[in-house]
């Protein structure tokens, strides 16, 4: 605002200000504000000052809004509320505080010269002399676009981890259950030893641990990273003298749905073969998942041991009936067959969730 000699006419607050020292104050005072000020002068409602910042914020040059009064402002400035209604002169903070009341917090929208509707906080004071005589009143607008975006990513990721919540709650459910019909199976095999029924229901547990620990380290919850995943199933079995190997390429994801039965159709496989393949140490174990195409997987657990012998394999079979049932769960088929280096194959093309 240039400097100016104030006449006897001359508003008691516009007076004050017209000294360079005022201005030179008020400048620094602007330039250190992280917020946009306005100062206007009492009666006549005048804009004194305008800080930077708040011309900034509005898309206006301050040349635009100094010097007009406080009505032409409101009308170039609309305010609304958080319904969208148009604000009266009368309900803005600077009208308000040049009746003498002071307002704090009043949360409204204005119109930047762009047409862009920005959230902002005003708070407004009057400015009174020494005499306790009303002069003019000041009134802080603080940009609340960052806030309100930070609100938002907020409620966003509320809402995405109450969703997360429930899916978890109800993939919990669904594992429990079908972990509670596995044990039902399982303990109807008249040559399945309590040992062996023991060792059977940890396998299927270190699978659904795996599962939900895929789940909290994926970038997604809804997709774990398959190499991971088979790698804590088949760790348990890696026994002396038995080797199990995992081919994977690390950038294969499986739906959070198809990780439980992948799993256990693995677990199942694999502790198979170490319980059924081999006579002695220096049997080997191949898991495998790769791509055949977009959209299908295929799994495959081979081992290098004696081969079906006298078992055939479309006869009934307890734990390739589970096989079976895990394969179905996923909408395949179970391919059983002799190995690539003489022993059992057990193989399923998985179709591939998109992702």
């Amino acid at each position: 605002m240039p400097d100016q000699t104030p006449t006897p006419d001359t508003p008691e607050l516009e007076a004050l200000l017209s000294a360079k020292e005022a201005a030179s104050v008020l400048d620094s005072i602007f330039g250190f504000t992280p917020s946009g000020v306005v100062i206007a002068g009492a009666p006549d409602g005048k804009i004194l000052r305008v800080s930077s910042f708040f011309a900034q914020m509005l898309g206006r040059p301050r040349s635009d809004l100094e010097g007009k009064t406080i009505d032409e402002i409101l009308q170039l400035v609309p305010g609304y509320d958080a319904a969208g209604r148009l604000l009266a002169a009368n309900e803005r903070a600077l009208h308000l505080a040049l009746q003498g009341a002071t307002v704090s917090g009043q949360e409204i929208w204005v119109d930047a010269a762009d047409g862009q509707r920005i959230p902002v906080i005003s708070s407004a004071a009057p400015i009174r002399n020494s005499h306790g005589e009303l002069i003019g009143a000041i009134n802080s607008v603080a940009d609340l676009r960052s806030h309100k975006e930070l609100e938002r990513d907020l409620r966003e990721a509320v809402a995405q981890r109450e969703t997360l919540y429930r899916e978890l709650a109800h993939r919990v459910k669904n594992h429990l259950q079908l972990l509670t019909a596995l044990v039902s199976l399982e303990a109807r095999d008249p040559q399945l030893t309590a040992k062996n029924l023991a060792e059977l229901i940890k396998g299927q547990l270190q699978t659904l641990a795996a599962v939900y620990r895929g789940m909290d380290q994926a970038p997604a919850a809804d997709r774990i990273e398959a190499r991971s995943f088979l790698e804590a199933i088949i760790r348990p079995y890696e026994a002396d003298g038995i080797g199990v190997e995992l081919a994977a390429a690390p950038e294969l994801t499986l739906a959070s749905e198809q990780a439980a039965p992948v799993g256990m159709l693995v677990n199942e496989a694999v502790s198979n073969s170490t319980k059924h393949a081999f006579d002695g140490p220096g049997g080997r174990i191949q898991v495998s998942l790769r791509r055949l195409e977009p959209g299908r997987l295929r799994l495959e657990v081979a081992d290098n041991g004696r081969g079906w012998g006298p078992v055939d394999p479309s006869q009934p079979s307890h734990g390739l009936d589970l096989m079976r049932l895990f394969a179905k769960q996923l909408g395949c088929e179970l391919e059983l067959g002799a190995g690539p280096n003489g022993g059992v194959l057990a193989a399923a093309e998985i179709p591939e969730a998109g992702r």
